[in-house]
């Protein structure tokens, strides 16, 4: 392999964590979402809030498996993102009890 496409899969490299970062950082705000929205919809339908809360989860665990298989990311990055992470599951932990909970709706 030559210099020039060693730098080249150096690049890309890059690039596809950048990527990785990026996709993983909306994800969560996504399931930030949706955690906010199951909360206020507990209070006028306990089915949909259930279903908006399970949607937060199976992106939280999505998440999780890409998070667990990422590859010389920068310390930064993994220290933020995996905060972040860390955030979500309590909230998800939090608001699974509410969720799960009887409903009189």
């Amino acid at each position: 392999m030559t210099s020039n496409n060693t730098s080249e899969a150096g690049v890309r490299n890059v690039q596809e964590q950048t990527e990785e970062q990026r996709l993983l950082r909306t994800d969560l705000d996504l399931c930030n979402t949706l955690v906010g929205q199951a909360e206020s919809e507990l209070a006028t339908s306990h089915k949909h809030a259930v279903q908006t809360f399970n949607q937060a989860v199976r992106g939280y665990n999505a998440m999780v498996r890409v998070f667990k298989q990422r590859r010389r990311w920068s310390e930064t990055a993994t220290k933020e993102i995996g905060a972040k992470l860390a955030r979500l599951r309590q909230e998800l932990e939090r608001l699974q009890h509410l969720a799960h909970a009887p409903s009189s709706t």
